[in-house]
């Protein structure tokens, strides 16, 4: 065991040459911990946002249990390994890995609901599912190439098969286990579970959920300073993006989640285009001429289907703006405060109907994000050229896509707003009832030219006036901006030929 202890504090290099380094510890006690749905989740985000999820999450478990004295084995993927009773030996291992465990599965909760600001939409809703079991460990270093502490023995196999059999947010324990806590004076803790569980090598299992009734040490972070969530998710790089925007009131606190993610991505996309249009040189046109040119947008006796083009333009090329150092953009809290405001007022136009929701459209929002982000960053592209002949070769091979930011803005925008006062019903369904809205829009893609008419209308409300001086400062922007909606939102008629 000193051994041990000598190399898990000093990794001692001559000791992988020596004898091996093992022993057993008699008195474990071994959880895994494993996050429900990664799997889905992190099938829908950049390498990047995965890693970010995972360090974020385990960093705020190795606080807790540097804290609790929890010794953490290893990751593996999304699961979490820890042991109490080794490297030292301690008699209260199964009351503090408990606690440990309810004290992860509660900062987690809180935890995930800050990430999804920036990590999108789903991410709050994930949960952890913890087994955990009690029992003798083979413990020692592994070596050879990257040596490492490791952990075998049935007590492993146990609680990672409890892990398995267990249910999110709940901490699923064996009968040993179960009676260690009983001995210590913690029987009102445990609850027997109603079925049997299967364990493979063990046949059916008598096992039992965990759930401390009272606390040792700090639970939620409460420590006279911030949270541990708050200071994990901050050490993590993870701003406040939470929006103080009296349009929110109405929204529960998932739905305000959706909105303040949305707003973030939303504000990144717009920071480009204001970027790019400094770095141009574009000179805005007159308030009074944009506005004249809103009104006839409104006024128009056309329907949105009439402004659907074949064939959508795309700037060309500009190389001698390149040389133009780009121009520091930094938002008025307005700009925010108003595309908050914006993005939520919409979900409150958006119906609870399954695929057409607030929830549904931030997930299809997120998905043109990254598909964005891999259009204006293409793979086969020699990067190592000088700075304006790799923005060419982008350029050429994105099809302009990449030196046009307003385009990838309104993409996204329409992405945001492609489902708003969707009933549910399907355009077949609205025009054999033959609804006003059928009537109106000819029977042709009722849905979304009623969604491109109440969104549009909602954006030309005059709080937003600001923000949309932001999206277009020009009527040629103006123009340019309503023809990539119209055409993004009707897209998605898939039924439509």
């Amino acid at each position: 065991k000193a051994h041990i202890k000598n190399f898990l504090t000093t990794k001692d290099a001559h000791m992988l040459y020596s004898e091996p380094i093992a022993d057993l510890f008699p008195q474990t006690s071994v959880a895994f911990i494993d996050i429900q749905n990664f799997t889905s989740w992190s099938s829908e985000r950049d390498p990047s946002e995965v890693f970010r999820l995972l360090e974020a999450i385990y960093a705020t478990f190795d606080d807790i249990a540097k804290r609790r004295r929890i010794f953490k084995v290893e990751t593996i993927g999304d699961s979490y390994v820890a042991a109490a009773g080794l490297p030292e030996a301690r008699d209260d291992h199964a009351v503090v890995m408990v606690r440990f465990l309810n004290e992860c599965l509660k900062q987690m909760t809180s935890l995930v609901k800050r990430l999804e600001v920036l990590l999108g939409p789903s991410t709050g809703d994930l949960k952890a599912r913890c087994g955990m079991h009690s029992g003798p460990v083979t413990a020692g270093v592994l070596r050879g190439a990257k040596a490492r502490f490791q952990l075998f023995g049935d007590t492993m196999n146990v609680a990672s098969r409890l892990e398995s059999t267990g249910k999110e947010g709940r901490i699923h324990i064996s009968q040993d286990t179960a009676d260690i806590l009983k001995a210590s004076g913690k029987g009102n803790w445990v609850t027997k579970r109603s079925e049997l569980v299967s364990v493979k090598g063990k046949g059916q299992l008598q096992t039992y959920w965990a759930n401390p009734k009272s606390r040792s040490g700090p639970v939620h972070g409460k420590t006279g300073s911030p949270s541990d969530t708050m200071s994990e998710a901050d050490s993590a790089g993870f701003a406040d993006f939470s929006a103080n925007s009296s349009d929110l009131a109405h929204l529960d606190d998932k739905a305000q989640r959706l909105v303040d993610w949305n707003v973030t991505v939303l504000l990144s996309l717009l920071h480009e285009v204001v970027k790019n249009r400094k770095q141009l040189g574009s000179l805005p046109d007159s308030a009074q001429y944009i506005l004249e040119a809103e009104k006839h947008i409104a006024e128009t006796s056309t329907i949105v289907l009439d402004e659907i083009t074949e064939v959508v333009a795309v700037p060309a090329f500009q190389k001698d703006n390149m040389s133009n150092p780009p121009e520091e953009v930094v938002f008025d809290d307005k700009v925010r405060l108003e595309l908050t405001a914006f993005v939520s007022r919409l979900s409150g136009l958006y119906h609870d109907v399954p695929f057409h929701n607030f929830e549904h459209a931030s997930h299809v929002t997120m998905s043109a994000g990254k598909l964005m982000k891999r259009i204006v960053v293409p793979d086969g592209i020699d990067y190592d050229q000088n700075d304006i002949d790799v923005a060419k070769e982008v350029h050429e091979v994105t099809y302009g896509i990449s030196s046009d930011p307003l385009m990838q803005f309104a993409i996204v925008f329409a992405a945001v707003i492609h489902d708003v006062d969707h009933t549910g019903l399907p355009n077949a369904e609205l025009v054999r009832m033959a609804t006003p809205a059928a009537t109106a829009y000819r029977n042709k893609s009722v849905a979304e030219q009623n969604s491109v008419d109440v969104a549009w209308t909602t954006l030309m409300s005059p709080e937003f006036s600001t923000l949309r001086g932001c999206i277009y400062s020009s009527v040629d922007e103006l123009n340019r901006f309503r023809q990539l909606v119209v055409n993004a939102v009707m897209a998605t008629d898939i039924a439509d030929k």
